[in-house]
């Protein structure tokens, strides 16, 4: 948090003074010169879970149905809790954000942060590509509003520059389903760009296109489950 980042010297107090302050009417005239600052590439992009610190233990130390005993260290309104478990990366317990009143659920969640529980692991998984390599869930914590099941949930996944969307896919372990759009290129007054008109083509109609599009999921969906 920003705070943390203060007490921590992470920030400069004395550089913080230029980030808001205004122009007066008689500097708009003068020349400013900005210094660049030089990109440092990161091969790991994953932050979002990491806990920096010596003596962390590592992900390999953990495998899932393990029982540890960790401390809420965060609480977010979209993806769930994050506990500390004493490893290099803190264990996600999932809440779907969506699913919650948060105004009247405030007090539920307030009453866990910076507590301690017992967390089962659920999923250890690679910090390169996944955002939250450990994910889990309290073992013996309050039932929460909006809870996911940690064994099922679809961690988010990083994607690089070079990355090929099948090769990721089948590194996951997911499904690659191309998807589909209807996209008429075609001009009402084809004298106007007659360069970008083809052959002409029967466009659908909606109920038709809609009609083509959920056969299609429910046929890719019976094919995932192994229904064919």
């Amino acid at each position: 948090m920003f705070e943390d980042a203060i007490f921590e010297d992470r920030v400069s107090t004395d550089e913080m003074e230029y980030w808001f302050s205004k122009k007066s009417r008689d500097d708009f005239n003068e020349e400013e010169y900005l210094e660049f600052l030089e990109e440092v590439e990161d091969e790991d992009p994953h932050t979002c879970a990491r806990h920096e610190g010596e003596g962390r233990k590592e992900l390999s130390a953990f495998q899932p149905r393990d029982v540890v005993v960790g401390q809420v260290v965060e609480v977010s309104t979209w993806h769930g809790l994050m506990v500390d478990i004493g490893a290099e990366y803190d264990v996600l317990v999932p809440i779907d954000g969506h699913r919650v009143d948060w105004k009247a659920s405030a007090g539920r969640f307030d009453g866990v942060f910076d507590e301690t529980f017992q967390v089962e692991i659920a999923q250890v998984k690679d910090p390169h590509r996944f955002r939250w390599p450990l994910v889990g869930k309290l073992v013996d914590g309050p039932e929460l509003p909006g809870q996911l099941d940690p064994y099922s949930l679809k961690v988010p996944i990083f994607m690089y520059a070079d990355d090929e969307i099948k090769d990721v896919s089948e590194e996951v372990g997911r499904g690659y389903i191309p998807a589909k759009f209807y996209v008429d290129f075609r001009d009402p007054d084809p004298t106007v760009y007659p360069e970008l008109v083809d052959e002409a083509m029967e466009r659908p109609t909606a109920e038709k296109a809609e009609e083509d599009f959920m056969n299609e999921v429910a046929r890719d969906i019976k094919d995932q489950l192994g229904l064919f």
